[in-house]
């Protein structure tokens, strides 16, 4: 498949070219760092901030959070993904 942007530099108001299911983990970062969180199941998500700051936020299936979070620390009743 060609791929008319292959030598383009992306930039974050790009759309993201990777996704992955995002799971809690205490002691981990994402890596990579997701572009932004999609929910696709209700439920609460809470990520950490570069500056160690921890927020939960709650989701209705098919909302989008443009964060970049450097960690989810816990997840309640829902389904994520991360954009990068």
């Amino acid at each position: 498949m060609s791929d008319p942007f292959a030598n383009t530099a992306r930039t974050l108001q790009d759309p993201g070219a990777r996704h992955a299911i995002l799971s809690a983990d205490e002691s981990a970062d994402l890596d990579p760092m997701p572009r932004a969180i999609f929910c696709l199941e209700a439920g609460t998500i809470t990520l950490r901030d570069e500056t160690g700051a921890d927020v939960a936020y709650a989701l209705d299936a098919g909302m989008l959070l443009p964060f970049r979070p450097t960690r989810v620390v816990a997840i309640s009743g829902g389904s994520f993904v991360g954009w990068s």
